[in-house]
């Protein structure tokens, strides 16, 4: 279509769905700002719809095409210059922005700056022009990769660096069977589908098991996705893997008394007085000892620490008796030693309720779930309400369950509290809560246990994209659609997942869709979470759709939200962000 069939076809059919572009067609030059602003619009879709049609040049500048569009015009009728004439009308091609790879190899993408100036109103606006053969030109991107674990280590680090040009916008990576994860520390996702980041962000680690012999091969592989295009390309490399040549030995862990005097073999130690206990394991010669969890063997919780000084642990026993004191160590590797020691405690034996909490006695359903979350606790087994344990206790049974649920203080007590439940509110970010429960004995002694809960936040589609957008060739108002693609979020067991797109203007002419939260809103049920899904939102021109086309005056964006809905009742995320819709499609 000619730029004067743009013109005229878009005036005519300005007077047929309300007269408000009439003046564009009189050399008057004054007039409301509804009809200026119509001239501008009008003319910057014919002028954009004009560019685009010409031959694309490679690593061209707004010369070029400025010299293109009005030798073409020049050919055009007498009529086409009396219409631009009369309308007071200056089309200036202003800059042309090419790939980093101009002035030697072109990109296949271009984005032009154009203006209109219709007497004392000025308009801007981009269009992309794209070459008609972009499978031509080759991505300029590689990667590298060195190993960052020492030799003999039974876990090989491989770290990756991609290079590329501005034109990538996402890399992802692959090491033989799933995706990398960011940085040494980044916690597994479910599932670990793709990790997407820039060179400058944090660098991606590739881990494996080290071979116990040569001559296993693994493969690193780069996709790469291209800005503007969506076209994607892949670069592997396989390498070989060193083996480990000597077995890892794990820690040798054991447990001394130092208090004085020593009262592991003089005599007992007595109760209500600190025994000090110390770590005395030997570490093996390529590692070091990192962790060290302290179980004392009278009911009392674990104590789980990283520090150096973690090493010493004084306690104190309440009651006599023989308890058994356990110590893990953990070293660098991961590898774990065990040692135990028996100290017998002077004085009279106090016997303590069972505390019914931890993996074996307490059941909370969910212990991971998506918040705002109802957890149900359940106290089970012989003992929530028998005696309290021990031989020669004396008859009588929990008097008292004590909940802390380990949240803002909120607490629950009674006798008979054996299956509670707590709602855990909405959160933003991944939130954990230690769950403490107390139970109290009819001889007045007390013992309890601990259970955790995690829960994550609910969250729109992740990584939603238009991932495309198709018109008619109908000036003004088209029969469209747009295409997303993003990865379903994480649920609890019971969750009934759906999205809501909305679709809205975000300036121009027509503002049909409505603005902000006000668009259209297309909604979509959700498939299993962590899987892949598109959908498409359809326009239409047709009267028999209501007319719910797109105006190629107008630039749209879209936002979305998660709706959540289960058991103990509806949820919803904020609307996100506003996002723009492809600029070539206008």
């Amino acid at each position: 279509m000619t730029l004067i069939e743009v013109l005229v076809a878009m005036a005519i059919l300005g007077l047929v769905i309300g007269g408000i572009l009439s003046a564009t067609l009189t050399a008057n030059t004054a007039g409301s700002t509804a009809n200026k602003n119509a001239r501008l619009n009008v003319l910057m879709t014919a002028f954009g719809e004009s560019i685009k049609n010409l031959n694309y040049a490679d690593c061209a500048d707004a010369a070029r095409y400025q010299t293109d569009f009005d030798t073409a015009e020049d050919s055009l009728p007498d009529d086409a210059e009396d219409l631009r004439t009369a309308l007071g009308a200056t089309l200036t091609v202003e800059l042309v922005t090419n790939g980093v790879e101009c002035p030697s190899v072109d990109s296949g993408v271009q984005t032009v700056k154009l203006k209109v100036r219709v007497h004392d109103r000025t308009l801007t606006r981009e269009v992309v022009k794209r070459t008609p053969d972009p499978g031509v030109i080759p991505f300029d991107f590689d990667f590298n990769y060195v190993q960052r674990s020492a030799l003999n280590d039974p876990l090989v680090v491989w770290g990756l660096t991609a290079t590329g040009s501005t034109s990538i916008f996402q890399y992802e990576w692959w090491c033989e069977g799933a995706w990398a994860e960011v940085g040494p520390s980044a916690e597994p996702t479910t599932p670990p589908d793709f990790v997407s980041f820039l060179p400058t962000d944090a660098v991606p680690e590739c881990r494996y098991t080290a071979p116990s012999t040569t001559g296993v091969m693994q493969t690193i592989a780069l996709r790469v996705t291209e800005d503007g295009t969506n076209r994607t390309a892949v670069k592997a490399k396989s390498f070989q893997l060193p083996p480990t040549l000597a077995p890892h030995n794990p820690p040798l862990a054991r447990i001394k008394i130092v208090s004085t005097p020593e009262c592991l073999v003089a005599s007992p130690c007595p109760y209500d007085v600190p025994v000090q206990f110390e770590d005395d394991s030997q570490a093996p010669v390529d590692a070091a000892i990192v962790q060290w969890a302290w179980i004392f063997g009278d009911g009392t919780p674990q104590i789980l620490c990283s520090s150096p000084s973690c090493r010493h642990q004084p306690h104190t026993y309440v009651g006599g008796g023989t308890y058994t004191v356990t110590l893990v160590v953990t070293d660098s590797f991961g590898a774990t030693g065990t040692a135990t020691i028996n100290v017998t405690i002077s004085g009279p034996v106090i016997n303590k309720p069972i505390a019914m909490a931890g993996s074996s006695n307490l059941a909370a359903d969910p212990a991971f779930g998506v918040s705002e979350q109802r957890v149900n606790f359940t106290a089970a087994g012989s003992h929530a309400f028998g005696v309290a344990p021990g031989a020669g206790s004396p008859p009588g049974g929990i008097t008292n369950y004590h909940w802390d649920f380990g949240y803002a203080g909120q607490t629950q007590s009674g006798p008979n509290l054996v299956t509670p439940f707590f709602v855990y509110p909405a959160s933003s970010t991944r939130a954990t809560y230690v769950v403490t429960l107390t139970v109290t004995s009819t001889n007045g002694t007390t013992n309890f246990d601990t259970v955790t809960i995690v829960l994550d936040p609910l969250v729109p589609p992740i990584g939603l994209r238009n991932s495309g957008a198709r018109k008619a060739d109908i000036p003004f108002i088209r029969n469209a659609y747009f295409d997303f693609q993003w990865t379903n979020v994480p649920r609890t067991a019971g969750d009934t997942i759906s999205y809501e797109i909305m679709i809205s203007s975000s300036g121009g002419f027509c503002g049909g869709l409505g603005f902000g939260t006000n668009g259209r809103v297309f909604p979509v049920p959700s498939g299993a979470a962590g899987t892949t899904q598109t959908y498409r939102a359809q326009f239409s021109s047709s009267p028999f759709a209501g007319f719910n086309g797109v105006c190629s005056t107008d630039s749209y964006n879209f936002r979305s939200r998660t709706l959540r809905s289960n058991g103990t009742g509806n949820y919803a995320t904020p609307w996100s962000n506003p996002q723009p819709l492809d600029p070539e499609f206008f």
